[in-house]
């Protein structure tokens, strides 16, 4: 069984020590993100015929009257603070009283959409932010910083920002979450069934069918393919 839950949280900040009061006076930056996956993934693996069964199903603690749940949270802060020195106040300097989250000139842009019907699940992606312009064409001109290569926007996540019109990222604040309602999902589990098939063909041999007949001794066994299955036939015409 598996299930998925993490959170990360950057605040890089610059500053100096108050001669007069021993505190910390900075101004920085903080990024936070954190992944609920409210869903129990149950695999289960049949070796003697090639398949996996993956079952997901709600997890036990979402009950009929939730209809909130935060599956991704981000947001971009930036923000000055004074407090104490660590070894004096253990407070995480974002969380601190004296903290204040800078806002800019431009105002909070708010986006809501709703998505996820088609699968049975009632989910919103809610946006608050300090972009120039926030629409479909802005956000298509954001990924062209990243070769609109999703890898190359992993490597660098923390440049997920608020962005001027011509695209460019900012340090502004910026806030997104995609939430799930179980309380108006219909779907409350879903079965996904694999297989995999290895056959081989050598000259002008029939094509055979790899198959373990024993998983402890990876023990393996070649006969002859079937054209039994609509997956079999298509390998036969693989092998050609």
């Amino acid at each position: 069984k598996f299930a998925t839950k993490a959170a990360v949280t950057y605040s890089g900040y610059v500053g100096t020590v108050s001669p007069f009061t021993n505190e910390l006076l900075v101004a920085g930056i903080n990024e936070h993100r954190a992944t609920n996956i409210p869903f129990k993934a149950i695999v289960e693996v049949v070796p003697t015929t090639s398949s996996m069964k993956i079952v997901m199903k709600q997890i036990d603690e979402i009950t009929p009257s939730t209809t909130a749940i935060d599956m991704h949270h981000y947001h971009m802060k930036p923000f000055t603070a004074k407090k104490p020195l660590v070894f004096k106040d253990l407070t995480p300097i974002v969380l601190h009283k004296d903290t204040k989250v800078l806002k800019s000139k431009t105002n909070v842009k708010t986006f809501e959409s709703t998505f996820g019907q088609t699968v049975g699940l009632d989910m919103t992606f809610k946006v608050d932010t300090e972009s120039d312009l926030y629409d479909h064409k802005t956000v298509m001109d954001a990924w062209a910083n990243y070769k609109y290569n999703p890898f190359i926007a992993g490597w660098f996540h923390f440049t997920e920002t608020a962005i001027k019109a011509n695209g460019m990222p900012t340090a502004r604040f910026h806030k997104y979450s995609i939430v799930l309602n179980p309380s108006k999902s219909v779907t409350k589990e879903a079965e996904l069934n694999l297989m995999l098939t290895l056959a081989t063909k050598k000259d002008t041999q029939e094509p055979q069918i790899v198959k373990m007949i024993n998983l402890v001794g990876s023990q393996m066994e070649t006969i002859a393919l079937p054209r039994s299955s609509k997956h079999e036939l298509s390998l036969h015409e693989c092998l050609q």
